[in-house]
């Protein structure tokens, strides 16, 4: 239990130092984390998790309404052990910081959850801590995707940053996830998605707490293969309530869809700015006004065809309605039916454009039968919805909201001025399509408006020499470098030696990179860069001399590209025994790095007469903007 200033509006950071150091064996130790009496962590097993002898920090934020009633004065911690574990539960250090409002660092997250799909848990080049989904998910299969072919971010505006996500998926008919929102609000789904080019391709609905979202969604025909895309879906959750996400393909289609990350946003960090061009009261020569003040106008001047009703008049009604759903309630007084309905409406022409057709649909009329009406729909004379059958996607009398993306090039014609939308009967369906209202609007804009921190560099590769990965005092990680092959050896120097290094500011925070040590008389690395011209480089290169505190002892040149940069280099002389230090070295066009070079290769090669090889902890690469 640790005592905190009490007040409103408060926002602290649990970071929990944990690890499985004892058994190697996965299930040997599972607990739980509570905070303050709510479970946060489920189900740990640290060698599953993280790694067998591998440290890792969980960060956990404790706020105001979430975690932390409003005048509490303290924040209990506590590690269950899980029935079953043969082991208890072991923890190795608790941080607790309050974030501040003024500090750099105070707003890198606006996010409830982020999930890692079908991985362990990653953080992304924003600072983004995405978790594994090993908890959280039902259905479907985890996958890996490091041996595939490069995903293209080309065009993908924000999403390079989410690379690491995009290493895993999730597939499967359907994938879902059940998200607590504690205390409900405003709130804003993002799915990352991505078409493989291995697994066949799939038309992906997304239903979010009962509304279908997306219809016959296709990744590969919006994005191309290997090319990712995020969808995004405002939700509205009462107190208590979850986020139900299911992401499936479409009846009849054949293939599986892939979910690589799933976020859950606070509404407004999501810059999906949705210009309203129609809003239509389908089956009315009138207007209605939804509970939003917005005015929807009666379809009758538009000659869809078919004919109108007020079920209300005929039938019993009853709607069910959900937060998302209910301002709609008026539209639902009048329905047009018909064995063919066809709307012709206007939008901009020209090219890269992005529309969105909102279709208000329900069963009001016969409960017995899940199968007394079923429907497709076509945009612009292509299928988009094989079979639409609201009681089997809604329930009876429930009203839903089918979404479906109008793109240029998929869709929507580039110049083309209008939207044809057709809703047909289906041989063998005993009614005819039914539609009570549909809303038209333009994406102006999808980018998510969270920017990253703001740095001259933008980090390329982050690597931990001798090691595997590891996060750092900034919770950034450092990916190991065996897969690198540079050659030489490995070491960890404490197993060996006392050591006790001394740190520097710049230094402390890559204490963890200092652990492990890469040697051998010649190390070579080669890490891939964008090429181009009036491109500019920087390397940061982590030494020290952590064995020998006589001078001489280790001398070694560094070579960029070939080029010498840095000549006899004896770390006790230039930085003092057991002392970390950062070399920088500039890599520019014109000095070090050819016009449409590709990679940068970095070696360490002895020094004639050195008595020991070079060594190296880790090396970062950045880009200079």
């Amino acid at each position: 239990e640790f005592a905190v200033p009490p007040g409103p509006e408060q926002h602290y950071r649990v970071h929990l130092l944990l690890a499985e150091l004892w058994h190697p064996a996965a299930g040997s130790r599972i607990y739980s984390v509570t905070i303050n009496d709510a479970s946060v962590l489920g189900a740990v097993d640290p060698v599953l998790r993280y790694g067998f002898g591998t440290p890792a920090v969980e960060t956990i934020d404790v706020l105001s309404g979430r975690l932390f009633p409003e005048g509490a004065a303290s924040i209990v911690v506590e590690l269950v052990a899980q029935p079953g574990s043969p082991e208890p539960p072991a923890i190795y250090g608790i941080v607790v910081t309050k974030v501040v409002a003024t500090a750099p660092a105070a707003e890198p997250e606006t996010a409830l959850l982020r999930i890692n799909c079908g991985g362990g848990t990653v953080i992304d080049s924003h600072l983004h801590r995405w978790l594994s989904d090993s908890t959280a998910a039902a259905g479907g299969t985890a996958l890996q995707y490091g041996d595939y072919a490069p995903v293209n971010f080309t065009g993908a505006t924000g999403l390079e940053a989410s690379a690491a996500v995009f290493e895993t998926a999730r597939a499967g008919p359907s994938v879902h996830y059940s998200i607590d929102t504690t205390s409900g609000g405003a709130y804003v789904v993002q799915l990352l998605l991505l078409a493989d080019g291995v697994e066949p391709a799939a038309l992906v609905d997304v239903v979010i707490n009962g509304d279908l979202r997306f219809a016959g969604l296709d990744v590969a025909a919006e994005a191309g293969t290997r090319a990712p895309i995020t969808k995004t879906a405002p939700v509205v959750v009462g107190s208590g309530s979850n986020i139900d996400i299911s992401v499936a393909w479409t009846p009849s289609t054949a293939g599986s869809p892939l979910v690589h990350g799933v976020a859950v946003l606070a509404a407004g960090t999501i810059a999906e700015s949705e210009r309203v061009l129609h809003r239509i009261n389908s089956g009315s020569d009138g207007s209605a006004v939804d509970l939003d003040g917005n005015l929807w106008i009666g379809d009758a001047a538009m000659q869809p065809g078919g004919t109108t009703v007020r079920p209300n008049e005929h039938t019993e009604t009853n709607l069910v309605t959900t937060q998302q759903n209910a301002k709609y309630s008026a539209l639902f007084e009048t329905e047009r039916y018909g064995g063919r309905l066809h709307y012709t409406v206007a939008v901009e022409s020209g090219s890269n454009q992005h529309y969105r057709v909102h279709l208000l649909v329900a069963e009001m009329w016969y409960s017995h039968d899940v199968h007394a009406r079923f429907f497709t729909v076509d945009i612009n004379g292509a299928s988009v919805l094989a079979r639409l059958n609201p009681v089997e996607q809604f329930g009876f009398q429930t009203p839903g909201v089918v979404t479906i993306d109008v793109p240029s090039g998929r869709l929507l014609p580039d110049g083309a001025s209008t939207i044809e939308i057709d809703l047909n009967a289906v041989h063998g369906s005993p009614e005819p399509p039914a539609i009570y209202g549909i809303l038209v609007s333009k994406v102006e804009d999808m980018v998510p408006t969270i920017p990253p921190p703001l740095m001259p560099e933008q980090v390329v590769h982050r690597l931990n020499c001798g090691g595997q990965d590891v996060v750092d005092g900034d919770y950034h990680v450092w990916v190991g470098d065996a897969a690198m092959d540079p050659g030489g050896g490995t070491v960890r120097p404490v197993d060996y030696i006392d050591v006790s290094p001394t740190w520097s500011p710049e230094t402390a925070t890559h204490a963890a990179l200092f652990e492990t040590e890469r040697y051998g008389s010649t190390l070579r690395y080669e890490f891939e860069v964008a090429p181009g011209q009036a491109q500019h480089y920087r390397l940061h290169l982590l030494l020290a001399e952590m064995w020998h505190p006589a001078a001489g002892t280790r001398v070694f040149s560094v070579l960029v590209n070939g080029a010498s940069v840095l000549g006899a280099v004896d770390p006790v002389v230039a930085y003092g025994f057991q002392t970390p230090a950062v070399e920088v070295i500039d890599v520019m066009s014109g000095r070090l790095f050819p016009d449409g070079a590709s990679s940068i290769v970095v070696e360490l090669v002895a020094t004639a007469g050195s008595i020991e090889p070079p060594a190296i902890y880790g090396i970062m690469v950045t880009k200079v903007q």
